[in-house]
């Protein structure tokens, strides 16, 4: 199954050592809700070199192990 989300913002966190995780903010528009209307939302870590930006899409495929 595919999900698709609207990336709504990118973050950078450091913790005490210094290290920088990366993430996306993402918010279900899988069926074209509008966003004030979306109650579903998602953080993702994602590698610092993505080039994945807020207002881009991205799909998301999940499956049972």
């Amino acid at each position: 199954m595919k999900i698709k989300y609207e990336v709504i913002g990118r973050a950078v966190v450091s913790d005490k050592s210094d290290s920088q995780r990366h993430y996306l903010k993402l918010l279900y528009r899988g069926d074209g809700t509008p966003w004030w209307a979306c109650s579903a939302g998602m953080e993702l870590p994602i590698p610092a070199e993505s080039d994945i930006q807020p207002g881009d899409f991205i799909e998301i495929e999940i499956s049972k192990l």
